[in-house]
Formats: C-alpha cells, sequence, structure tokens
C-alpha cells in the first residue's frame, strides 16, 4: 500500500504534469505553478482519490509537506 505522499504525487503527476523528481515534501506548491485556485482544485481531486471529505474552511497549504500532514 502507498502512503499519503506517494499517493498526493500521483496525483500531481497525472493532473499537473510535474516531474516526480521535483515533488519533494519542501517544494513549495506556487514554485510547482500551482496557485489558489489550483489548491482548491487539488483538494477536490484529493477528496475523490483518497475518498474522504475535507473541512470547508480555507487553509493555507504552502508546500508539498503542508498538503500530506493535511490529509
Amino acid at each position: 500500500m502507498t502512503n499519503t505522499y506517494e499517493q498526493l504525487c500521483a496525483i500531481l503527476v497525472r493532473d499537473y504534469k510535474l516531474e516526480p523528481a521535483s515533488l519533494t515534501l519542501e517544494a513549495p506548491l506556487e514554485d510547482l505553478g500551482i496557485d489558489s485556485l489550483g489548491t482548491a482544485e487539488l483538494l477536490f481531486n484529493i477528496e475523490d482519490e483518497f475518498r474522504i471529505t475535507l473541512p470547508p474552511e480555507a487553509v493555507t497549504l504552502a508546500t508539498v509537506g503542508d498538503v500530506v500532514a493535511y490529509i
């Protein structure tokens, strides 16, 4: 079974066409080309992929590691 980080990386590679080597826990989402709208879309994709419901409150996610911790 893959872990949360690996599943998130798979989403980012598939949906955002990012290079796997660029996806470190410290990588800023903005540097990966994911702005606030892209982050919102990413959260919807995460809900679908992980079969979870995230809280509707706004959250600040600056890095790939922040997203992993949030999930």
